[in-house]
């Protein structure tokens, strides 16, 4: 295409049906699609994409490539969103400096590379603008050409450096100086095997074969884009000083130590040994961690966050915009600090997470923290668009089944609080914890919510103390942020959770006529005239409804079916999900001869 294309072309009148005042357009290319394109501008007259990023997108995955001949979008009309996957190209037939070839809001370049096919020569050439980014791209320059990519959150540019010189491998030696700068010849050149200075642009690796220091002193800004590796067994490193940029990704192999007290720009994958961000380091492309050792932050991480191995300590604060953090199966994340997520996020199976900080969710829309392991703590996690009423909070905090919610819990068993400023879902199969002392001020765990729509699943009433159950005792599990008599509408009026244990004593039952409702749990005497009552309807002699009272809740209906010759035995079959209930729905089979039902507590 040798002309402009338009994304969401708009008019200067939105009050004009025959012309749209405001849209949006999105171009995807896949596979090994090519595109050749002039110019790409975004919003029209109106540049309807300020105050609407999400819709006007482009997306490049697979092997595609999108070769540009000019710029992509402007700086009072850029696009709402570049995402680049797998080995997609974005190609820019030439590069001007002091003027990037596209302005966009948030770039989302997970793989895949930019390529420039002609450089006027050496020097420094703006290529991306941007609000936010994730940068893994590769840089590809024509023959006789070397260099790198520069990411500038001040200045939110994503920069090439071009240079007719070739990077050096470098290899840390420490024997003059801890400083790492451009002047000091702390290196040793891998090729030559001669001592060495840092040249923006090289490769540099930090193993076993230091001779002096292992404090590295960062002086100013390095750029080594041609990767960092860290590599030490029996030597433990510390990063201090200054930034260390580029957007080539630093390796951390070998079971040794690495500290970071300085900034560090280019994402950190942590695959073996021990890792802390000290108080005032600084991750500016997040962290990913494979490494079984443990790792810690007191430090500020900006990006995405993967624990998929090992355990975390976060006492710092995280922001993961724009992406989102991930908490791998069998791993242990602990919260002390404050971590700000963009979208949704789960806690795998087998893992948990410990929030005793607080977790806010930050991006507008359904954010959702799902949660199929175990979550603990007395922390807070918060949909900070959140409301009141159903309808206004779309943030929440689920509890799948076989989750398992542990609120105020430590590693020995405490009485705490747990906050969600949200909605609350405990589904059906999950475990919730609540611990009770009746000798402790505050009687039992609570969890405050905005709203709570399904509270279900198994409560496990976990008595701590050394004062028994009794009749006539409360306990008010779950409140509302709003106040206690601020209304709540569970969604589904008839799911009630499991009771453990199903009985809190001899003679006595658990209440929960005002659990959906208000979140209280009594105790209630069990009188042998209180026994439960199971009704039946019948419907067009195909269909049978049971219903018992819901102060029975975790009682199960059971059946038994024999030829009318046996009668009734001893032998009884549960009635699947009949505990979770006070209601069930069943089918009538004319050809079984004789069908008995009951309601028990076993």
């Amino acid at each position: 295409m040798n002309d402009t294309l338009e994304l969401g072309h708009t008019t200067a009148d939105p009050a004009d049906q025959r012309d749209p005042g405001s849209g949006f357009g999105r171009m995807s290319l896949n596979n090994d699609a090519v595109a050749r394109v002039n110019t790409i501008t975004v919003g029209g007259v109106t540049k309807a994409t300020v105050g609407n990023p999400v819709q006007n997108t482009i997306t490049l995955n697979g092997n595609a490539n999108l070769i540009i001949t000019n710029t992509i979008g402007a700086d009072d009309a850029p696009l709402g969103t570049l995402t680049m996957s797998g080995s997609s190209k974005l190609t820019f037939s030439t590069v001007v400096a002091g003027s990037p070839r596209v302005y966009v809001q948030s770039f989302l370049g997970n793989a895949g590379s930019l390529e420039i096919l002609s450089v006027p020569g050496d020097g420094t050439y703006p290529l991306i603008s941007y609000e936010s980014a994730v940068s893994g791209v590769s840089l590809i320059l024509p023959p006789g050409f070397f260099g790198y990519l520069v990411d500038d959150p001040g200045s939110r540019v994503i920069s090439a450096v071009v240079s007719s010189a070739p990077p050096k491998s470098l290899v840390w030696r420490g024997n003059i100086s801890s400083d790492w700068d451009t002047t000091t010849a702390n290196w040793v050149d891998l090729d030559t095997m001669q001592p060495a200075t840092f040249t923006d642009g090289d490769a540099v690796l930090f193993d076993d074969t230091a001779t002096g220091s292992t404090v590295v002193t960062v002086v100013g800004t390095v750029i080594p884009a041609g990767g960092t590796v860290f590599d030490n067994t029996n030597k433990s490193y510390t990063i201090t000083g200054g930034t260390i940029s580029g957007t080539a990704a630093t390796l951390k192999n070998g079971p040794g130590s690495l500290t970071i007290e300085a900034t560090h720009a280019p994402a950190l994958v942590v695959s073996n040994g021990a890792f802390a961000l000290s108080v005032g380091g600084v991750l500016n492309g997040g962290l990913t961690l494979r490494s079984d050792a443990a790792a810690s932050s007191a430090g500020t991480i900006n990006g995405p966050v993967s624990v998929l191995a090992g355990s975390f300590v976060n006492d710092g604060t995280i922001s993961t915009a724009p992406g989102t953090i991930t908490v791998g199966a069998n791993t242990a994340v602990t919260n002390n600090g404050t971590i700000n997520v963009t979208g949704q996020w789960t806690v795998s199976a087998d893992a948990v997470f410990a929030n005793y900080g607080r977790v806010n969710h930050i991006a507008a829309g359904n954010n959702r923290l799902t949660v199929n392991g175990t979550l603990l703590g007395d922390g807070i996690i918060s949909d900070l668009d959140g409301g009141t009423t159903q309808n206004t909070i779309d943030g929440r905090l689920v509890i799948a089944a076989g989750g398992v919610f542990r609120p105020g819990d430590t590693e020995t068993e405490v009485i705490g609080e747990f906050m969600v400023e949200g909605r609350l879902d405990i589904n059906n199969g999950s475990t919730t914890i609540i611990d009770i002392d009746l000798n402790h001020p505050a009687t039992n765990d609570v969890v405050f919510a905005d709203r709570w729509s399904t509270l279900q699943g198994r409560i496990v009433m976990n008595n701590i103390g050394t004062v028994p159950f009794a009749v006539g005792q409360s306990f008010h599990i779950f409140r509302n942020n709003n106040g206690d008599t601020f209304p709540n509408s569970p969604d589904n009026a008839n799911h009630i959770p499991v009771m453990w244990p199903l009985a809190p004593g001899l003679g006595m039952q658990w209440d929960l006529s005002d659990f959906r409702t208000n979140g209280i749990i009594r105790i209630a005497a069990l009188a042998p005239t209180n026994a439960p009552t199971l009704g039946a309807q019948f419907a067009g002699g195909t269909n049978l409804t049971l219903t018992w009272p819901a102060s029975f809740a975790g009682y199960q209906v059971q059946v038994q079916t024999n030829t009318l010759d046996v009668g009734l035995t001893e032998t009884w079959y549960p009635v699947e999900g009949s505990e979770t209930t006070n209601r069930v729905d069943l089918e009538i089979d004319p050809n079984n001869p004789a069908v008995f039902f009951r309601l028990s507590a076993e």
